[in-house]
């Protein structure tokens, strides 16, 4: 029986002594030899890339801070073997339009594709659709509203809109096996889903979404099976080393592998973790308190208290 493998990653974007490692493409250094055979062996594999890859200087106005990588970083991703990144956070449009459009020209030459964003509202890249010999795959991603809305004018992020997306997702499980969904957005540093982000899933998931992996946190949250639908609430960052705040939730990440069959999905949770501003995989994660997250993810007041 034949076995496809769909790799994905949470938030990425070089920053401090990793981005000479990024401009010559060297994945060994970057994320050793495991993870670079968990992305080479997949058929398609994606990553959060958190904020443009541009040389642009003026920043957007905005609260908080403003990311950017320099535009060849994209050879680190191709390297690694990335085929897609997704652009729906609020960081892409950090240097404006110029950024972006930078961004959009460096994932071309590389061959890489993109989900979650466009130029202006017009030209959003919603989704993308991956055929795995008889299975179809799509990829949808889409973000809360930080600083990231285009306009017919300017250049934005896929937002969130609950009564547009349930129906695009209804209309996209139609011709598709099965439906990806990765959300930006929630409670940053909090290790469960805000009663509000945990709805929005659910919702998602009577649409029709088969996977729901949500990201923005920079930790590792927990997980539920929702009906016939699983959600990841929170999947960690990837290589996004330059977070100084909580180290011990920050400096760690879930790599979902997930396998397709003709008549079965298997999801399978990688961990991975952050050290001297390069990552590794973790063979000695312990997996309990995760597990126990994920048991009281119904208690509500707990949560809020959080």
């Amino acid at each position: 029986m034949s076995i496809h493998k769909i790799v994905i990653g949470g938030d990425l974007l070089p920053s401090g002594i990793n981005v000479s490692l990024f401009q010559k493409g060297d994945a060994k250094s970057l994320f050793g030899e495991e993870i670079c055979n968990l992305f080479s062996e997949a058929d398609y594999s994606l990553v959060n890339l958190e904020g443009p890859l541009t040389d642009e200087e003026e920043k957007q106005e905005k609260d908080g801070p403003s990311l950017k990588a320099p535009r060849n970083c994209a050879k680190g991703l191709k390297a690694l073997g990335v085929k897609a990144v997704a652009l729906a956070n609020n960081h892409i449009t950090d240097f404006g339009q110029k950024g972006f459009t930078d961004t959009l020209e460096v994932l071309n030459d590389e061959g890489i594709d993109y989900v979650g964003a466009g130029i202006n509202v017009d030209k959003i890249k919603k989704f993308t659709i991956i055929d795995l010999d008889k299975i179809k795959v799509c990829i949808y991603n889409v973000s809360e509203t930080f600083f990231n809305t285009p306009d017919d004018q300017f250049a934005g992020a896929h937002i969130y809109d609950e009564y547009i997306v349930c129906n695009e997702i209804k209309d996209l499980k139609k011709d598709c096996d099965y439906i990806i969904v990765i959300y930006h957005g929630g409670a940053e540093y909090l290790q469960y889903p805000t009663p509000l982000v945990r709805k929005r899933c659910h919702r998602m998931a009577d649409s029709g979404a088969d996977i729901i992996i949500t990201q923005h946190t920079h930790c590792i949250g927990c997980e539920e099976y929702y009906k016939k639908s699983y959600i990841l609430h929170g999947q960690g960052n990837f290589l996004f080393a330059r977070q100084k705040k909580y180290p011990h939730l920050t400096k760690e990440g879930l790599l979902l592998e997930l396998c397709f069959s003709e008549d079965s999905l298997s999801i399978f949770k990688h961990h991975v973790r952050i050290k001297d501003d390069v990552i590794r995989y973790d063979n000695s994660w312990k997996i309990d308190e995760f597990k126990s997250r994920s048991n009281r993810i119904d208690d509500e007041e707990m949560i809020i208290e959080e």
